[in-house]
């Protein structure tokens, strides 16, 4: 999805679990919606943990703002699903994809060739805090010289700014300790907030506290990032190709990168009040347990694993497809792209003899992840496979 204007704008991203007494929300999620010049995808990182159950039904809803509009991108891969505006079914299926998260060590994915002398930094984000803003994929490091660098962002929701982590390092040429500071700017270029760093040689980030300032959810701000003379910066960046929600610059020069950053806010406790003479359980989310109770009756069948296997995963030209099954029957193996796009298709006469087959798409695939659809009878096989 994008916006249909040439600024991106913060919304919120809702989960909603189906259940027998109807629509529960499980989780709201901020996201960034890219500009109409920018890439047509919002990729999403849950700050907290989210449990989904097997074989259950959720729904995803993106809030769309008066005065906005937001441009959304089908795929062609065939589902049982429902992609739903104001209530109306369409006939098209929205194209997303979903990750299980594995443990993070830290925020930034830092390679260890670039900064092998340096900590990862681990997050723990307070119960009371939420991230107002984040750009969290390295690219590649760099040494600037500059003595000032820029970044604009986008807000995603109204909150109290009051940390920010920079994903870089600095480091001086005397025996002075190096020195940077950071002002936030709003559209007219008034100055919001302002912070010196706070380092450490030993970890990947600098850490700039604020004192209650206020940004608003959809608004625009640059970070204006200034290096002492005896003072150079190590940045890492994000790819503009992966994600691009802003414009970085160095003394005034367009740079084609991002800075990795975070903003965090401080939430103001939202309460509910319960009905009269209403019992309410304020503990029914402590643990997962208690929560599945509250949503099932009973616990949903957990059917048998459809067994295949694809090799090389990840791959960088072709990979194989091997399926077990005894069924003599056609199908079709599909391959399709983030938005959905199918990049190969293979169709099969019998798929018992289906020992090995060789997915080589004729175009050149981009690097990143890739919808594997294997389809005979009534059984269905959806996987993902890595071109790296």
């Amino acid at each position: 999805m994008k916006s249909t204007e040439a600024v991106p704008f913060g919304t919120h991203l809702n989960l909603y679990a189906i259940t027998d007494e109807g629509k529960s929300l499980i989780h709201q999620q901020q996201v960034v919606v890219p500009s109409s010049n920018q890439n047509p995808y919002a990729q999403v990182w849950l700050p907290e943990q989210v449990t989904v159950d097997h074989e259950s039904e959720y729904v995803f809803e993106v809030e769309i703002p008066d005065g906005r509009q937001i441009e959304f991108f089908h795929s062609d891969i065939e589902g049982e699903s429902n992609f739903e505006i104001n209530g109306i079914k369409t006939p098209a299926h929205l194209a997303f994809e979903m990750g299980i998260a594995k443990p993070v060590k830290s925020l930034f994915k830092i390679r260890e060739s670039v900064r092998s002398n340096v900590q990862p930094w681990e997050l723990n984000i307070p119960d009371d805090y939420a991230c107002l803003t984040m750009q969290r994929y390295l690219s590649s490091s760099a040494v600037y010289d500059g003595n000032t660098i820029t970044q604009t962002f986008t807000a995603c929701q109204d909150g109290v700014l009051d940390q920010l982590f920079l994903n870089a390092t600095i480091q001086t040429n005397n025996q002075s300790d190096p020195s940077a500071s950071l002002t936030i700017l709003n559209e007219e270029g008034q100055q919001m907030a302002q912070a010196d760093a706070i380092w450490n040689a030993n970890y990947d980030y600098l850490k700039f506290d604020f004192a209650q300032n206020l940004l608003a959810g959809g608004a625009t701000y640059t970070l204006k990032i200034d290096v002492a003379d005896n003072t150079t910066i190590t940045l890492n960046t994000v790819d503009v190709s992966q994600y691009f929600v802003g414009q970085m610059t160095i003394d005034g020069s367009s740079v084609a990168q991002n800075v990795c950053f975070m903003g965090l806010m401080q939430n103001a406790p939202v309460v509910d009040e319960p009905e009269e003479d209403m019992e309410v359980d304020h503990n029914i989310y402590d643990n997962y347990d208690q929560w599945d109770h509250e949503f099932y009756h009973e616990k949903p069948t957990y059917v048998e694993k459809l067994r295949h296997k694809v090799y090389p995963n990840p791959f960088v030209s072709e990979f194989n497809v091997k399926v077990e099954t005894e069924a003599q029957i056609p199908g079709v193996i599909t391959l399709y792209n983030f938005m959905g796009k199918k990049v190969f298709e293979r169709n099969v006469e019998d798929m018992s003899s289906v020992n090995e087959v060789a997915v080589n798409p004729t175009e050149e695939l981009t690097i990143g992840y890739y919808t594997l659809r294997i389809e005979y009878g009534d059984d269905i096989i959806l996987d993902t496979v890595v071109k790296q």
